[in-house]
């Protein structure tokens, strides 16, 4: 059974913007961009990493990093961010001193 919580029940992050006849939807700019995807479901809050490729109606179709392609209800969103990126990089496993 799914029990929607109140930042489910919340209005989508979306906003309109007018440009002459056409309304562009908020999440045309992060199309073809790597994007981590903030969503509640329920109780349940989790971040995806992908790329968003397509704005639909009701939906985002995003490829995720694990190389699936998912659609994922707009209801659900909380936030698209660019997926943060640290500087520097830790040794990597077979770089790294064991023992």
């Amino acid at each position: 059974m799914f029990i929607p919580s109140a930042a489910a029940d919340a209005p989508c992050p979306q906003r309109q913007i007018f440009a002459g006849e056409k309304m562009e939807s908020a999440f045309e700019p992060w199309i073809g961009e790597e994007v981590v995807v903030q969503l509640t479901v329920g109780r349940i809050k989790l971040s995806l990493l992908g790329t968003l490729l397509k704005d639909q109606s009701e939906t985002l179709l995003v490829k995720l990093e694990a190389g699936c392609e998912v659609e994922i209800p707009k209801e659900y969103v909380l936030a698209i961010e660019e997926p943060r990126r640290c500087c520097t990089r830790g040794p990597s496993r077979s770089q790294a001193n064991v023992g």
